[in-house]
């Protein structure tokens, strides 16, 4: 799969607005500059002018002026600091930093831009419905940008929560290994998901309220294709550790909430969602407000 890693873009004065219920600070957007190594790449057979009003010059890096409706539709947020305990489970969670070092392992961040649509077959257990509904409303709620909900269509949804058991053995998605509970799913170029299904396999499971229990955590998963590791308690939804009753903890949400925020680079890969940081708490050191900047 071809990937592209996002350029750096500063807006010095930009202008926001209400997305979700994030607080955005909306002011007149005049200026835009890119990283000069970003506008060469962006503009190869555009010659760059160093005049005065055209360029300026940013904690070392020479940004130049562009005048493009590509950012004409854009926000800017203020950033979201975290304390490094928090940033390094992050990181192993969404780039498997310390699972898979990055330089055997290159990824990037993965998250639902678009509504997630759920559909139930069904045959569908009204138990494993009712639980997951509730599941996910809950977290829809609780975080920001992140909007899920229920369609009667399968042609209207983008993904499709199906079970499997003595009766029925019909698959949704046959790359899912039999006889698991489990989840693929599909994302662009850019990193945005678009596609999942998600199988409930009851033919392993004596206890139904354990495959619940199972497909919570894969759906929870499923919203940033997201990795187990060892840097939580065992009981986290998201840790590496086993737990016969594993739960959604606050470290969990925390991290999902953080993923969905705005307050951070999106679909960036490990390297530049460090130097970014590095960036902004330079900034932010300095007495200055550190800003990101997204379409919407």
């Amino acid at each position: 799969m071809k990937k592209k890693f996002p350029l750096v873009l500063l807006i010095f004065i930009g202008f926001t607005f209400s997305l979700n219920s994030q607080k955005i600070e909306r002011k007149t957007r005049k200026r835009v500059y890119l990283k000069i190594s970003d506008y060469k790449k962006k503009y190869p057979n555009k010659p760059i002018e160093f005049v005065k009003g055209n360029y300026q010059i940013f904690e070392n890096d020479t940004l130049i002026l562009i005048d493009n409706e590509e950012f004409s539709n854009r926000i800017s947020v203020p950033y979201e600091e975290k304390d490094s305990t928090f940033l390094e489970i992050y990181k192993d969670v969404v780039y498997m930093k310390y699972i898979k070092p990055q330089a055997k392992f290159k990824t990037k961040m993965k998250l639902w831009k678009d509504e997630i649509k759920i559909f139930f077959p069904k045959k569908t257990d009204k138990k494993i419905k009712k639980s997951l509904i509730k599941f996910s409303k809950t977290l829809s709620k609780e975080v920001d940008s992140l909007k899920i909900s229920v369609v009667k269509n399968i042609e209207d949804s983008n993904y499709i929560i199906y079970q499997l058991n003595d009766k029925n053995n019909f698959k949704y998605e046959p790359k899912i290994k039999d006889s698991i509970i489990g989840y693929y799913t599909y994302w662009n170029n850019k990193g945005e998901l678009n596609n999942c299904r998600l199988q409930i396999d009851l033919r392993k499971y004596k206890s139904l309220d354990k495959a619940i229990e199972l497909a919570k955590n894969y759906f929870f998963r499923s919203l940033g294709y997201f990795s187990s590791t060892r840097l939580l308690d065992k009981e986290a939804l998201l840790s590496y550790k086993y737990a016969s009753n594993k739960k959604i903890t606050e470290i969990d949400l925390e991290i999902l909430k953080y993923h969905y925020s705005y307050g951070i680079c999106k679909f960036t890969d490990l390297k530049t969602f460090e130097e970014n940081h590095k960036r902004a708490k330079a900034t932010l050191k300095k007495g200055h407000k550190a800003m990101f900047s997204h379409h919407y």
